[in-house]
């Protein structure tokens, strides 16, 4: 696909990723978007590739809210490894909305060779001061013995992905990798 573009040196698919993430984070955010990203990188923040994570959080102004909270990377978030990998990213205006974060132990609330972590957002700030409820570190799994709000979570999730282009997308990417 990159070759279809005619990207330079298509074949650097981590350094083309990195920059598309730039890119869409940006558009979001130039859309009125607050934008978080968060998950499994491979990157140490800061002292690898100058364009990951580093660009990443340069361009769009996003801060790793673990490390801002706690000031600590000295232990490891991949079972195998002995540094963070693992970040939850979020712009500087959401800084003060976080109530709680952190790592959890390995193959507490997920199995696999990394931690999870988790953000708690003080949601009264975050919403503009609407009511919300927040759940307690115990109720932080998706869960639910009532099946009644399935539909109505999953009408607003397709909503927002057609916002966001994404079955266009998705169809896209299907007929581009058939070619």
């Amino acid at each position: 696909m990159f070759m279809e573009e005619e990207r330079r040196d298509p074949r650097r698919l981590w350094y083309h990723h990195c920059r598309d993430l730039v890119r869409f984070v940006q558009e979001c955010q130039n859309a009125g978007e607050l934008v978080s990203v968060g998950g499994d990188f491979n990157e140490v923040l800061g002292l690898e590739d100058a364009d990951g994570l580093a660009r990443l959080c340069t361009c769009c102004g996003l801060v790793d809210i673990i490390l801002a909270k706690h000031g600590r990377t000295d232990f490891d978030t991949y079972i195998r490894g002995s540094k963070v990998l693992d970040y939850f990213l979020i712009p500087l205006e959401l800084e003060n909305t976080v109530l709680a974060c952190g790592y959890e132990p390995y193959n507490i609330h997920t199995m696999g060779d990394h931690r999870a972590f988790y953000v708690d957002f003080d949601t009264a700030k975050f919403l503009d001061g609407k009511p919300t409820f927040a759940n307690g570190k115990g109720s932080r799994e998706i869960n639910s013995k009532k099946y009644h709000p399935i539909p109505i979570y999953f009408k607003h999730r397709i909503k927002h992905l057609e916002k966001h282009k994404f079955f266009k997308q998705l169809e896209e990417f299907i007929l581009n990798s058939k070619e």
